[in-house]
This record gives C-alpha cells, sequence and structure tokens, in this order.
C-alpha cells in the first residue's frame, strides 16, 4: 500500500509540475522556409527587363528577426517574423522592398504600390512546378508560379525570384534573372 502511495503522490507532484510550465504560444517560422529563404545581407540578383533591355540589381542590406504580437484574431499570442530589405539599384524609391517569413509563407512586398505577393511553403511540393528559361539560356526548374492579380511572380527555392511580371499602375516590367549571389 505504501508504494502505491508513494506512486500517486509522486504522479500527482509531477502533473502539478507540468501545468505550472510556462506554455510557448509563439508561431514560429517554418524552419525549412527559413532554410531556403533566409537571405544574408550582401545577397544579391541582377535582372534584364526583356521589355526595354535594361538591367538592375536588388540588394540585400537588412535582415531583421523579430517576436512580435500577433493579430486578435488568431489564436497564437506571438509571432516571428524575419524582414530582409531588398534595395532596388535604378529605382529604390519606387521598386525596392522587402521578404517577410512569417509562419509558412514568404511575401514580397513593394510598400510604394501598398502591394505584395507571397506564397506558401507548401506550394514548393507541387508536382506541377513549372521549368523557366531565361533568354541568356539559363533554365530553372521546379519553378513556382504566382498571379495575385495583372502580374505574375516566379520563385525559385535557395534563390527567390527567377522572372517578374510587374504590371501595377505606370510600371511595366519582365524581369528575368541573369546572376545572383545568395550569402549564407
Amino acid at each position: 500500500m505504501e508504494i502505491r502511495t508513494i506512486f500517486l503522490i509522486a504522479a500527482a507532484q509531477t502533473a502539478f509540475l507540468h501545468s505550472c510550465k510556462k506554455q510557448d504560444n509563439t508561431a514560429y517560422i517554418n524552419p525549412e522556409l527559413k532554410k531556403h529563404f533566409n537571405f544574408k545581407e550582401g545577397s544579391y540578383w541582377i535582372y534584364r527587363d526583356s521589355l526595354t533591355g535594361s538591367m538592375d540589381t536588388f540588394t540585400v542590406y537588412n535582415n531583421i528577426t523579430t517576436i512580435t504580437e500577433r493579430d486578435p484574431y488568431r489564436s497564437e499570442t506571438l509571432i516571428e517574423i524575419q524582414r530582409i530589405e531588398l534595395r532596388c539599384s535604378k529605382d529604390p524609391d519606387i521598386l525596392s522592398g522587402y521578404f517577410s517569413l512569417m509562419n509558412n509563407s514568404a511575401t514580397y512586398i513593394f510598400p510604394h504600390f501598398k502591394y505584395g505577393t507571397g506564397v506558401n511553403y507548401e506550394y514548393f511540393s507541387d508536382p506541377t512546378r513549372l521549368m523557366i528559361h531565361s533568354s541568356n539560356g539559363i533554365s530553372f526548374d521546379s519553378v513556382v508560379q504566382i498571379t495575385p492579380d495583372s502580374s505574375t511572380f516566379y520563385i525559385k527555392k535557395d534563390i527567390g525570384f527567377v522572372k517578374l511580371r510587374l504590371m501595377k499602375d505606370t510600371i511595366r516590367k519582365v524581369w528575368e534573372l541573369q546572376q545572383w549571389k545568395i550569402v549564407q
């Protein structure tokens, strides 16, 4: 009888201590998403506009991770957000923007247009991914296409945008990736 009593007391103490443990309600970024889209400072992408022939470069100049309060309509108390800021060399005021990694999605925001597009990480496991061929002979396989409105974005894991067809307001660009460097 004493062993049973000792066992019950130990079980009750364990249950009590476990219930006192602080619960982490933070919604963290999917580690696989971070692995493939966490572009560091110094990473860059050089694009050629197939409409005009002009070249342009996007460079990562800031990479910040924060834990912040979430909106009241979601169950998570806190959320991890990674903001990867990009600067466009030719039109920095208009076309610069940032990647935002959150939960299971990567979103690119063009603040000037109050516009953005995003992709959920599960899209990369879809067997209907595309192969994209650029005008300089580079081919990209396993590309995801996103068409939120009149613009179209082609995204590849570990590289980012391989082609952007931006048709918004007065901006008409069809950028094809020519060269890139990803800093780990």
